[in-house]
């Protein structure tokens, strides 16, 4: 079942034009490296990551669904170490190393089917409290 979150008053305007956002987890990375490198290894519910006896670091994010065909990703700062901030996010692009899947529960929030994100430079919005990246889908 998935998590439903409002988007802060004080975040930009386009953000708070947002209707809902999904609460998922993010493990950065690259699949096929073991979650090492670049990108979105995985992504699933907080709870299921939380239960999974992995190595890997995840963080909280909020994921939404735009008409004109963007996903996003809206990483929260308090919940990101200095690293994981620096090495993701930065730059001003998000760099996705290897194609990775957004699970069929996350899509069905809005309607939509699994989709894939390919590999490349995505674009990155800091607000105030988040990053934010955004995916076209």
């Amino acid at each position: 079942m998935a998590s439903f979150a409002k988007v802060e008053a004080h975040a930009s305007p386009a953000l708070r034009s947002l209707r809902r956002e999904v609460m998922a987890g993010v493990v950065f990375g690259t699949p096929s490296r073991s979650c090492t490198g670049s990108g979105v290894c995985m992504v699933s519910s907080m709870q299921v990551l939380e239960r999974l006896p992995m190595p890997c670091v995840f963080v909280l994010a909020f994921v939404s669904l735009w008409g004109g065909g963007q996903l996003l990703f809206r990483f929260p700062k308090s919940g990101l170490n200095v690293p994981l901030d620096e090495t993701h996010f930065q730059t001003g692009y998000f760099l996705v190393e290897e194609e990775f899947t957004v699970p069929r529960w996350l899509m069905r929030a809005w309607g939509k089917p699994r989709i894939r994100i390919p590999a490349g430079r995505y674009p990155v919005h800091q607000t105030i409290d988040s990053w934010v990246v955004y995916f076209l889908v």
